[in-house]
């Protein structure tokens, strides 16, 4: 569960563009987490806000790019407990 501030952590291979949108249950984007070129490695993606959305469950899409073409894709579930 999330709440006011939270944080995803991941890791690329390569240098690459990362992107973290969230999503409502009817796929309506609401808000970008994370939107930037990063370097090999680890990397968290921390945000803030979340306590302006009602309680419930969302979705965040992870997409990264490297030389404009998407090499990964992923769609987890958020939780937003108050």
């Amino acid at each position: 569960p999330a709440s006011g501030n939270s944080q995803i952590d991941f890791s690329v291979g390569a240098s690459s563009s990362v992107s973290i949108q969230l999503f409502d249950v009817t796929g309506r984007r609401i808000k970008t987490i994370f939107n930037n070129d990063v370097q090999a490695g680890k990397h968290t993606a921390e945000f803030s806000g979340l306590d302006k959305f009602a309680d419930g469950s969302y979705f965040y899409k992870m997409e990264v790019k490297q030389n404009n073409k998407i090499v990964f894709s992923e769609t987890k579930r958020l939780m937003i407990v108050k």
